[in-house]
C-alpha cells in the first residue's frame, strides 16, 4: 500500500491545489549562459564556441567554452582576449543617443550609448513560448527562468499508463495500491534511462522492506513515480527549445520551486536533476541557508546571526533543521519568517506560481556622471532614447498578456551635476493610440524638464542623471476596441457619429476613473507615484547624509525584507546574476541587478524618498458620465 492517497492524486489535475500536493511536481527551467547563447546564435557560430557577451570594456555574461579557458564575467576585454586569443566578443545591442531604436553597433561608447536588453527579452519570450506547450502553470522567474506546474499534465499520462488508479468509491481519503515494481515498469518503458542526475535516495523507511538490495533507481512510492513522469517532459521540452532555437538550458526537477530552483543549478549545462522525497533530507545537508531563494544577501545573514550560525558554512542548513518551530520564533522573533525559514530548510515550502506577471511600473534611465549633459538640446536626445525604449516595452508587455495595458502618469527624474540636486516632476500621460505612443512620452519628457528648468531655487544644468519613467497601468476592457476612435469618421459613418460620441465619452470615462490610493508598505516604486501632486512641484532634494534615526537606514528583521519589488526596473534572478552577468548588490534593498542599471537603480529609491517629502494632497479627478446611456453602450471597444 502507498503512503499517499487518493486524494493527493487527484489534486495534482486542479491547478489551485497541484501545487500543495505531497505529490506536486515543479519543474524550474533555467538557460545556460542565455546572454552568450543569444549572440552565439545570432551571429552563427557553431557549438563550441568560445563567446562572451561584452558591455564597454568589460564581460557580462560568459559562455562555458569560454569559461573552460578561465575567462569569467569579471575580466576587462583585454585580459579575456590574452586568455583566449579566438574568443569572440559580441558586444550587447545598444542605444545611439537621438535614436529611439536600438542596433548592433561596432564600437559604441558609454557616453553616446544605452545598452538595450530587448533582444535577450525577445529570445526570452520565444523561449517561453515553447514552455507554454507544455503546462498550462508557468511563472516567468526572468528572462531565462521559469516555472513550471507539470501536475495537471502528469495526471493525465499517469492516469492513462496506469488506469488501475481510478477512483471506484468516490473515498478521496483510502490510500493508493503500492507502485509497480522496478523491473515491471521498466518492462513498460519507465525508467530513470536519460532523465538526468537523480540525487541518491537515503530515507530507508521509503525502501519496500521486502526488498534486500536497494537499488537508487527503484521507484519508492507514487512521487517517485510522478517526478519521473516530470523529468520526461522536461526532457522532451528542453529538446524542443534546442531543436528550434538552439539553446540548451538546465532544469531541476522536485516537489516544490525552492529545491527545483536549487536543482536546476547543480548540473549544468544542459543537464536537468532529479530530487526525489527520499533524497530530500540528503540533498539538502549540504547546503546553506543563504543558498536557498528568498534567503540570500542580507536577509539570510541576518536569519543565521540571530540563529548564531556560522555566514561561511557550507552546509548550515542541517543545523537550521535542528532548531524546532519554537525555538526559530524565540530566536527570529517574526511569526511570518518563522513558518519561511522553518519550511525551506525542509524543502517543505509549497507556493503557487504566478501565471501573469503586471508590471507596475517602467524606467528608462541614463547616468552622466562623466560627462554631464550641458543644456535642454543633450537632454532631449536622451528623452528621444527613453520615450522609444518606454513605448516598446509597453507595447511588448501588452502583447504578453494579451490584454491592453497603459500607463497613466509619466514622470521625469533628473539629478543636477555639482552640487547635486535631485528632483523629479510627473504628470497625467493621456491615452493614445500605440503609433502616438512614443511620441507623447517625448513631449511629456520635454514638458517635465522645462519645468525644472523654469524654477529658481537651482539650476537645472548641468545634468549628472536623467530617467523618464511611467506607472499606474491600467487594463483596459477584455474585447474592447477604440480603433474608431482613433480613426477618420468617413462620410459614410457620420449617420453613426453621435454613437460614436457617446463611445468615446464612456472610453473617458474609464481612463479618467479616480485612481485608488494604496497603502505605504515602503517597499514598492508606486509608492513614488501613490500621491498625484499639482504639476507645478513634487520634489527637490540636495544630497545629505542620511541620519541615524532614518527609518529607511536600519529596517527590523522581517520576513519582507527580502522581497523587493521593482518592477520598474529590468529584474533578475539572484542565481541569474550570480552566472551570467556582472552585477551589484543594492545596499537598500538588497537584490542584485545588472551593472550598467546600478545609477538607475539608485535613483530609484531616491525617487521613493522623494516620494516621502510633503505633497500636495490630490484632487479628486471628476468622472463624466455620459448623456443617454443606453444598455448596448456600457463599454466602448478599445484597439491598438
Amino acid at each position: 500500500m502507498s503512503r499517499f492517497t487518493y486524494r493527493n492524486l487527484y489534486n495534482l489535475k486542479t491547478p489551485e491545489k497541484s501545487f500543495d500536493s505531497p505529490m506536486a511536481c515543479i519543474v524550474h527551467l533555467d538557460m545556460d549562459a542565455f546572454f552568450a547563447q543569444v549572440e552565439q546564435v545570432r551571429l552563427g557560430l557553431p557549438p563550441g564556441t568560445p563567446v562572451a557577451c561584452r558591455q564597454w570594456d568589460g564581460l557580462i555574461a560568459v559562455g562555458y567554452a569560454a569559461r573552460a579557458s578561465g575567462i569569467t564575467r569579471h575580466m576587462r576585454a583585454p585580459e579575456a582576449q590574452k586568455l583566449c586569443p579566438n574568443l569572440v566578443m559580441a558586444h550587447a545591442a545598444s542605444f545611439k543617443r537621438g535614436e529611439d531604436m536600438w542596433e548592433y553597433h561596432a564600437n559604441p561608447s558609454a557616453d553616446d550609448y544605452k545598452i538595450s536588453l530587448d533582444p535577450y527579452r525577445q529570445a526570452g519570450k520565444k523561449v517561453l513560448n515553447i514552455v507554454k506547450q507544455y503546462s498550462s502553470v508557468v511563472e516567468k522567474a526572468s528572462v531565462d527562468e521559469s516555472y513550471l506546474d507539470l501536475g495537471p499534465r502528469i495526471f493525465n499520462e499517469i492516469m492513462i499508463a496506469f488506469p488501475q488508479l481510478q477512483l471506484l468509491d468516490n473515498d478521496l481519503d483510502n490510500f493508493l495500491p503500492a507502485p509497480p515494481r522496478a523491473h515491471e515498469l521498466k518492462i513498460r518503458g519507465y525508467n530513470w534511462d536519460g532523465l538526468g542526475v537523480l540525487e541518491i535516495v537515503t530515507d530507508v523507511s521509503r525502501f519496500d522492506p521486502d526488498i534486500r538490495v536497494h537499488d537508487d533507481t527503484m521507484v519508492t512510492d507514487w512521487d517517485d513515480l510522478v517526478l519521473m513522469f516530470g523529468a520526461r517532459i522536461s526532457k522532451r521540452m528542453r529538446e524542443q527549445v534546442y531543436e528550434e532555437l538552439k539553446y540548451t538550458c538546465s532544469a531541476g526537477i522536485a516537489r516544490c520551486r525552492s529545491v527545483a530552483k536549487l536543482a536546476s543549478a547543480q548540473n549544468k549545462p544542459n543537464n536537468q536533476t532529479v530530487v526525489r522525497a527520499g533524497a530530500l533530507n540528503n540533498y539538502l545537508k549540504k547546503k546553506s541557508l543563504t543558498d536557498i531563494g528568498g534567503m540570500g544577501g542580507k536577509l539570510g545573514e541576518e536569519v543565521l546571526e540571530k540563529l548564531g550560525l556560522d555566514k561561511e558554512s557550507k552546509d548550515n542548513i542541517t543545523q537550521v533543521q535542528a532548531l524546532s518551530k519554537q525555538q526559530l520564533q524565540q530566536k527570529l522573533q517574526n511569526a511570518s519568517l518563522t513558518e519561511k525559514v522553518f519550511n525551506l530548510a525542509r524543502g517543505n515550502l509549497y507556493r503557487g506560481l504566478k501565471t501573469r506577471i503586471e508590471l507596475k511600473s517602467m524606467l528608462s534611465a541614463k547616468n552622466f556622471a562623466r560627462v554631464p549633459l550641458k543644456d535642454r538640446k543633450e537632454a532631449e536626445l536622451w528623452l528621444v532614447v527613453f520615450a522609444g525604449e518606454l513605448a516598446m516595452r509597453i507595447v511588448e508587455h501588452e502583447k504578453e498578456l494579451g490584454t491592453c495595458r497603459r500607463p497613466r502618469t509619466v514622470s521625469l527624474q533628473h539629478a543636477r551635476f555639482k552640487p547635486m540636486v535631485k528632483r523629479s516632476r510627473q504628470q497625467d500621460l493621456p491615452l493614445v493610440h500605440t503609433n502616438k505612443l512614443k511620441e507623447e512620452l517625448f513631449a511629456a519628457g520635454v514638458k517635465l524638464l522645462k519645468l525644472i528648468e523654469n524654477e529658481p531655487e537651482h539650476d537645472a544644468y548641468p545634468i549628472s542623471m536623467l530617467s523618464l519613467s511611467v506607472t499606474g497601468f491600467v487594463e483596459l476592457p477584455a474585447g474592447a476596441s477604440i480603433g474608431h476612435f482613433f480613426k477618420t469618421i468617413t462620410t459614410e459613418a457620420r449617420e453613426k457619429a453621435a454613437v460614436e460620441k457617446t463611445k468615446a465619452q464612456q472610453v473617458n470615462t474609464l481612463w479618467n476613473k479616480p485612481k485608488e490610493e494604496k497603502k505605504s508598505s515602503g517597499k514598492d516604486i508606486t509608492q513614488f507615484f501613490a500621491k498625484k501632486p499639482k504639476e507645478k512641484k513634487d520634489s527637490d532634494e540636495t544630497t545629505k547624509k542620511p541620519e541615524a534615526s532614518d527609518p529607511e537606514v536600519k529596517k527590523p528583521l522581517s520576513s519582507e525584507a527580502n522581497d523587493y519589488n521593482s518592477s520598474s526596473l529590468f529584474v533578475f534572478s539572484d542565481d541569474e546574476m550570480d552566472e551570467y552577468i556582472d552585477t551589484f548588490t543594492c545596499p537598500k534593498c538588497d537584490k542584485k541587478y545588472p551593472i550598467d542599471e546600478e545609477m538607475e537603480h539608485s535613483d530609484w529609491h531616491v525617487a521613493v524618498e522623494l516620494s516621502k517629502a510633503n505633497r500636495p494632497e490630490p484632487k479628486p479627478l471628476k468622472v463624466v458620465k455620459p448623456k443617454g446611456k443606453r444598455k448596448g453602450d456600457r463599454q466602448a471597444r478599445l484597439a491598438f
